[in-house]
């Protein structure tokens, strides 16, 4: 091609264009951005003059790394529950009743599920790559139902020595300051317990040595990490799963947080199925349990159901819940992209704890965009079988 002054020209000209739309574009989305306040309305210790305490400042800052980081916490584990919700004395009957025992569990799901994963990948490397039989076993998924029959003998152990230490409750209200009238109030509560980590330690391997038989391809491994375990502790305990965010910090009135933050794809919002997600049972589809919608925050992602193809529904109305779906350890939550990786529900929003009827299901905020949710209530066989939930774009 021949350049002339006037092809010069020319480019400078589009160049300049492309430039202006490109400012005007960011500008105006500055301007359109949402903006939203957080600001703590009271907490537990408002009445009585009592300052929040330290613990909370540093999980809802930082996490539950840096709380189990701190000096105090050297030989002991931290393990911390949170629950929010619009009604306060539900969100304090959840605290007065909560038990570390779901937290540990889902915090070694994760942990152990990794550790295996990392292990296997090891091991296939250092004995020939993708010709070795390891290499082949993880590349072809061959090993993961024995990792999953491992972790769910683990997480299924009543582990004890945790001492419930400390909790604390806030109430937070988020608002547009050009829209001073329409706000939403809720309630957090958050209880902090502590095991010492010799005992936990020696609990955890003591659950992995007798949850592998000696012909077990992942035999080895297992009592592996069983004596690193007893000797040197869970070395990521407390370590968030990658792309995910610390707690949501309460911030003081001056300041602004967006309405959304991104994490591995995921957006704080609401995502609304429409067709909402059906169930099936044997292949066979089961009627009246659905999925419509999900809804994501810093700390959180809540599932709901109901039991209407189509309609309102509501958390906590009678006539939505679905019923006999009570207990959240008859839930499986699994990572369709990567199927070792199972989530444990930390709390279940339902009625009572019998024959009751639940609405939600909350877990631990994870970067996962693509889920398998199956359901065995009363332990029956074949499970109840969700259609894949794929987690996209926030409603606007």
């Amino acid at each position: 091609m021949k350049y002339t002054k006037k092809t010069t020209v020319f480019s400078v000209l589009i160049t300049f264009i492309l430039m202006t739309l490109a400012i005007v574009t960011a500008l105006v989305g500055c301007a359109t951005k949402p903006k939203v306040k957080v600001v703590e309305m009271e907490n537990k210790g408002t009445s009585m003059g009592i300052p929040t305490p330290d613990w909370i400042k540093n999980y809802t800052a930082n996490g539950i790394l840096s709380v189990q980081n701190q000096p105090q916490f050297k030989d002991k584990y931290c393990v911390i529950g949170e629950e929010s919700g619009v009604n306060k004395q539900f969100v304090l009957t959840w605290a007065d009743s909560f038990s570390a025992q779901q937290r540990i569990g889902a915090m070694l799901r994760t942990n152990i599920a990794s550790e295996y994963q990392a292990r296997i990948q090891g091991a296939a490397k250092s004995t020939g790559g993708a010709n070795s039989s390891s290499a082949q076993g993880a590349g072809s998924g061959e090993y993961n139902q024995q990792i999953d029959n491992i972790i769910t003998a683990i997480v299924n152990v009543s582990y004890s020595g945790a001492q419930r230490e400390a909790d604390w409750w806030s109430l937070r209200r988020r608002y547009d300051p050009d829209q001073k009238n329409v706000f939403t109030d809720e309630y957090t509560a958050y209880v902090l317990y502590t095991i010492p980590k010799a005992e936990l330690n020696r609990q955890i391997a003591h659950a992995l040595e007798t949850s592998v038989k000696k012909d077990s391809a992942l035999y080895d491994i297992t009592i592996e990490m069983a004596k690193q375990i007893l000797q040197n502790g869970m070395a990521s305990w407390g370590k968030p799963e990658a792309g995910t965010p610390p707690p949501a910090t309460p911030k003081p009135a001056a300041q602004t947080a967006p309405a959304a933050t991104s994490s591995g794809g995921v957006q704080n919002g609401v995502y609304t199925f429409w067709p909402r997600l059906k169930t099936t049972k044997a292949g066979l589809p089961a009627d009246n349990i659905f999925i419509p919608q999900i809804t994501v925050t810093s700390d959180f992602i809540v599932i709901h159901f109901c039991r209407n193809a189509q309609g309102p529904f509501a958390d906590e109305d009678w006539n939505t819940g679905i019923s006999g779906f009570y207990d959240a350890k008859n839930f499986t939550l699994q990572n369709i992209d990567n199927p070792s990786q199972f989530y444990s529900p930390v709390s279940a929003q339902c009625t009572n704890n019998g024959m009751g009827r639940i609405w939600t299901l909350s877990y631990d905020r994870f970067a996962a965009t693509r889920l398998k949710l199956t359901c065995k209530p009363y332990g029956e066989e074949p499970p109840y079988v969700f259609e894949d939930i794929v987690i996209g774009k926030p409603d606007k």
